[in-house]
């Protein structure tokens, strides 16, 4: 009998083990189709994009200096920030980029890691809280499912979004974990997660500052309880919520007071004073406070997905189908242990609600941002589908640990009711899990091996003719410093694609130096004197077309039309034509200084 008893435990453990064997099977498996995909349709083609671009040139940058001026240089970027909306994101690229190769796939890689370490944690969050592996597994294959995860901005994006989303999702599951900061023993690991969160994007210190007051006040409500024990509870939660936020506040505020300056004129000014962010509501269709309020809520649900949002609800339907089925007391069973962990739910709700609040407040509006809050609503989601779930089906003779999940017992005939109880013989909860495994694998591996940039090869094509040509031009003449001129602003033809591109491609580092179509004469109405003053002081200009594929939201595309076609008969005049190239159907004419004539004539 002794003998029986031992082994027990052991015979629980192995699910446990097998389980998380499994799931680390597939990030192998995920990681593979991540690297494939990456070199042969990500980095085979020409870098564009503006946000990534410049991440990807800081980075390298901070390769660069790193490997000349030693590790100092890293430590530096936290003492002299010269970034304005974060700082470890590019630090962290930079490192792996130190380790491992000065490359896009392997900066890339930063993504895939944040993304695996969230889908790990996920499913032991759920695991753990609702004792139940089944819903564990349906919250990661929710998670992999989303349609964020292979959209602009996704995992194969050098952006901040992605990796941050992933973060937060991190830092909700460890609250959970904490028992909403009632386990003083692990808030410790959620002060260094939410401090590294803050540092990467320092917008997210609102949303964390948010939701520390609300679980505050949650907390404190506690106090007044007329149950000692409540009360007791409340005060742990208060004292441990309160150090916390101090750790926290002590680890971020220095780092973001060196940072202020960049703060102030990125967010303060470029979101708040400036009329840029008037010009992306205009972009975004938002002219009125419905359209305001309802963007980011209409956001997630694309972040999510179609496919996603029908899964939840079927499960949904199910829950409550085989709940009202099986158990006629499922009401007031649910509702007691909803009850029972009403402080991570609550804890969750704020990290949802807060960042679409402060989202929604700011009128400078992104198509990116809103992914933010998907863990916590699909942890949210997972913890609340476990209680209804929980005693949703009947067990099957004496084995508890062989049920039939909820959500696939809804009737109880009785030639079915046979095929559950032979089927539990061979252990239903590894057919389930097998094939919930199977389903997500599936789904990511068909969506990443799929994967399709928007831009097409014949587009690619010339636009690697158009950087290339103009970067063999800097370097046939040795121009230290040439500066560079567009007649539109777009993703594919700017300074960063010029230097980054040109690095991959010829691998010189050349430091472009934008003129017209870049900073504060990229989408704004620059006048005509100004704009022919900074055609006359560019060494290379790229002319298109007055009026084909220009954007009516953006100031300059309106503006641009009164005076183009002297700025084109300028440059016809005065400047060399080095190649032409149809980028989307626009034409793309590159003019250059010609340099033999202007010596000649010195």
């Amino acid at each position: 009998m002794a003998d029986i008893r031992a082994a027990r435990p052991r015979a629980q453990r192995l699910p446990v083990n097998w389980h998380l064997a499994l799931l680390l099977a597939l990030c192998v498996v995920e990681a593979i189709v991540f690297f494939w995909t990456v070199l042969n349709r990500v980095t085979a083609n020409f870098p564009i994009g503006f946000d990534q671009l410049s991440y990807f040139a800081y980075t390298y940058d901070l390769i660069a200096r790193t490997m000349s001026g030693g590790w100092i240089v890293l430590i530096d970027e936290f003492l002299h920030p010269r970034q304005s909306n974060g700082i470890s994101f590019t630090v962290q690229g930079a490192l792996l980029g130190l380790l491992f190769g000065s490359n896009r796939a392997v900066l890339l890689s930063l993504n895939l890691a944040y993304f695996l370490a969230a889908q790990i944690i996920l499913f032991q969050t759920v695991r753990g809280h609702t004792k139940n592996v089944e819903s564990a597994w349906i919250a990661v294959a929710l998670f992999t499912g989303c349609s964020t995860i292979f959209h602009q901005g996704g995992i194969y994006y050098f952006m901040i979004d992605f990796s941050a989303m992933c973060l937060y999702g991190i830092l909700a599951c460890l609250i959970v974990w904490s028992r909403t900061f009632l386990e003083t023993r692990r808030i410790w690991l959620i002060v260094v997660v939410a401090a590294h969160l803050i540092i990467m994007r320092f917008f997210v210190v609102l949303y964390f500052a948010g939701i520390m007051f609300g679980l505050l006040l949650f907390a404190a409500a506690g106090l007044r309880s007329p149950s000692s024990a409540w009360r007791a509870i409340a005060k742990k939660r208060v004292t441990n919520i309160v150090i916390a936020g101090s750790l926290t506040a002590m680890l971020v505020l220095p780092i973001l007071f060196l940072a202020r300056q960049g703060i102030y004129n990125y967010y303060v000014i470029g979101h708040v004073i400036g009329v840029e962010k008037y010009i992306r509501a205009d972009q975004f269709g938002l002219h009125g406070l419905l359209d305001h309020v309802f963007h980011y809520p209409k956001s997630v649900s694309e972040h999510l997905g179609r496919s996603v949002f029908i899964v939840l609800s079927i499960l949904s339907a199910t829950a409550l189908i085989s709940a009202y089925r099986f158990d006629h007391a499922w009401t007031h069973r649910v509702l007691a242990r909803l009850h029972r962990y009403r402080a991570e739910y609550f804890a969750l709700g704020l990290m949802i609600v807060v960042p679409i609040v402060v989202l929604t407040l700011n009128v400078h509006k992104s198509p990116l941002v809103g992914n933010i809050v998907l863990i916590p609503l699909i942890l949210t989601f997972a913890l609340v589908l476990g209680a209804v779930g929980r005693h949703a089906a009947p067990p099957l003779g004496k084995d508890v640990e062989a049920r039939w999940p909820w959500f696939l017992r809804l009737t109880s005939s009785q030639p079915v009711e046979r095929i559950w109880t032979a089927a539990s013989k061979h252990s239903a909860k590894a057919i389930i899990t097998t094939f919930v495994a199977v389903a997500l694998l599936t789904t990511f591996a068909t969506r990443g091996l799929s994967y399709k940039d928007p831009t097409s090869q014949s587009d690619y094509a010339a636009i690697t003719q158009l950087n290339t040509a103009i970067g063999h031009y800097v370097i046939d003449n040795k121009l230290l410093k040439p500066t560079f001129s567009i007649d539109r602003v777009v993703g594919y033809l700017n300074w960063g694609t010029l230097r980054l591109g040109n690095f991959e491609v010829l691998r010189t580092w050349i430091d472009f130096d934008p003129r017209f179509g870049a900073g504060s004469y990229g989408i704004f109405a620059t006048p005509r004197e100004v704009a022919l003053k900074l055609i006359k002081d560019s060494d290379i200009v790229v002319l298109t077309d007055p009026v084909q594929a220009r954007d009516p939201t953006l100031p300059i595309d309106r503006k641009i039309i009164e005076y183009w076609d002297e700025l084109d008969a300028w440059t016809r005049r005065n400047r060399v034509l080095l190649t032409s190239a149809d980028v989307y159907g626009v034409p793309h004419r590159v003019y250059v200084r010609d340099l033999d004539r202007t010596t000649a004539h010195n």
